[in-house]
């Protein structure tokens, strides 16, 4: 094979690839922006209490607790091991995450009118 050869496939297959990157990015860019408004709005990553977490997801406390207990929304625990009252934060860009999830499962077979499918 000749050199001229092997450099014309290389810029092929380097043509190639740069078109599928363009085109990868081209769909992955606006779901990144859909899915993770925090990260790409640069929103700092806070650490909030119980009551800031409710008043952050628009729920009582109460639910909250619940929805702790049944392991359905991210938050660490703090405290000792097996205590009955150990503190609980919450990340706000896990919740920010969370709550885009719930949305898409809840709205699973509605079109934009809000009728059903």
């Amino acid at each position: 094979m000749k050199v001229g050869d092997r450099m014309n496939k290389e810029n092929a297959a380097n043509d190639l690839i740069d078109l599928l990157t363009d085109q990868v990015l081209e769909r992955l860019v606006p779901l990144m922006i859909e899915r993770f408004p925090a990260l790409v709005n640069n929103e700092p990553n806070r650490s909030l209490s119980v009551e800031e977490a409710a008043e952050f997801l628009g729920i009582s406390k109460d639910l909250l607790y619940k929805l702790c207990a049944e392991k359905s929304i991210p938050h660490t625990k703090l405290g000792v091991v097996n205590s009955k009252k150990p503190r609980m934060i919450f990340s706000s860009h896990s919740l920010e995450t969370w709550r885009r999830q719930q949305e898409e499962i809840n709205c699973i077979g509605w079109n934009a009118k809000g009728d059903t499918r």
